[in-house]
């Protein structure tokens, strides 16, 4: 089933029913979603919570693998860009990304680059700020 802005949100659900209700929140708001789900995954390893951490990554990678482009672009933008494998959170959770998240961790990174000059690596994604 290919996942889209109308079913992100109990796709994340079924697989992670913890965050119900900061899903739920954020109804066909796909990007806030995403960003819920990182700030989950964050404090999963805030609590060194690995099996979360890796439940997060294959729900995001499983997603990324079959969705359309509205959905794999919240992905981009509101998971993988506020990854900062500088950062010791940052780098736990870029370790665990898949070969294909890390490849468009890597695209948008270098997008990054491209646009402002400034990389993901740093104060750009721990500040959110560009």
């Amino acid at each position: 089933m290919q996942v889209t802005a109308s079913n992100v949100g109990s796709v994340i659900i079924a697989a992670i029913p913890e965050i119900r209700e900061d899903v739920e929140e954020w109804e066909e708001l796909d990007h806030l979603q995403f960003m819920e789900l990182f700030l989950w995954t964050k404090s999963s390893v805030e609590s060194s919570n690995v099996d979360n951490l890796h439940r997060a990554i294959r729900l995001v990678d499983n997603i990324f693998q079959d969705c359309d482009v509205a959905v794999g672009n919240a992905v981009t933008v509101s998971f993988l860009e506020r990854v900062d494998p500088e950062d010791e959170i940052g780098r736990q959770i870029f370790d665990a990304l898949t070969p294909a998240l890390r490849k468009q961790w890597h695209a948008l990174d270098e997008y990054m680059l491209q646009l402002i000059g400034k990389s993901l690596r740093g104060s750009v994604a721990r500040s959110g700020g560009y």
